[in-house]
């Protein structure tokens, strides 16, 4: 399977800092222009689609797509903490905390440039091995 080189990710910019191991890291830069609902708040997609990545690339650092192996988020579950502040930067990790045969469980966090957890997530994700 080709991985593409512009995604959905770059489109709302989500950089990855770091993938290895079960562990990634990744950023994004606020913009109150294009990230805010209607009421003026970050908007509620903008940190699940953070969480989703991190933990996805977290466990797609166990996998081998070169060998046609790959992982598909079957569950999440989010929990919103704190509010983000509009133009904030805010830092994502994902851990998988269980790789299995069939499956894999992982958290996820993010925090803001203060170091205040704005959201957690915990997931499964299905994984296909050749």
């Amino acid at each position: 399977m080709a991985l593409l080189e512009f995604t959905f990710n770059d489109y709302i910019g989500i950089e990855i800092l770091f993938q290895k191991d079960g562990v990634c890291e990744a950023q994004i830069q606020l913009d109150s222009a294009k990230h805010l609902n209607s009421l003026g708040w970050v908007h509620g997609g903008i940190l699940l689609t953070t969480l989703d990545s991190v933990m996805g690339y977290a466990v797609g650092s166990l996998i081998e797509p070169e060998k046609d192996e790959w992982t598909a988020t079957t569950q999440i579950s989010y929990q919103f903490i704190n509010a983000a502040k509009p133009d904030a930067l805010l830092k994502g990790i994902g851990k998988v905390v269980k790789f299995g045969k069939k499956n894999a469980f992982i958290e996820g966090e993010i925090y803001d440039d203060e170091g205040t957890l704005i959201a957690k997530s915990h997931g499964i994700w299905a994984v296909k091995r050749k």
